[in-house]
């Protein structure tokens, strides 16, 4: 069975996967910022939240890039869950890395938490916002 042809413009996808690479490189660079380099932040939540938000932004971003929007049914959509996995696992490879090598950082379960929920978070967002007004019927 022949899959049906995406409904998405081929041309926008560079712009979001740049973007996307920008914004992981981003993540990157302040992940990897020794622990008295960055400034104090005395509310745990905001930690989280902003952890939960740039990881969002990077999956919402990557979905765009990424994600051919398929007629039919959801499930068709497998590579947002490639997707998911492939941003989990970059968020857990950078607490490894702030826990083994960056100077006063160390690797935080609920910071992994966080940007697992952000990446989940974010997904959401592109099926809701962007597969939902190009195919209402999903």
């Amino acid at each position: 069975m022949q899959m049906p042809m995406p409904r998405w413009s081929v041309k926008r996808s560079p712009l979001f996967a740049a973007l996307a690479l920008i914004w992981a490189l981003v993540i990157l660079a302040l992940s990897v910022t020794p622990g008295q380099e960055l400034p104090e932040v005395n509310f745990w939540e905001f930690d989280k939240f902003a952890h939960i938000g740039v990881y969002g932004l990077l999956s919402f971003l990557c979905a765009i890039a990424f994600v051919p929007q398929y007629q039919g049914s959801f499930w068709r959509l497998r590579r947002s869950w490639v997707l998911w996995i492939v941003i989990a696992l970059y968020g857990l490879a950078i607490e490894g890395v702030q826990g083994a090598w960056i100077p006063q950082r160390y690797f935080d379960v609920f910071d992994l938490m966080a940007n697992i929920i952000g990446s989940t978070l974010g997904l959401f967002a592109f099926i809701i916002i962007i597969v939902k007004r190009i195919n209402p019927s999903l």
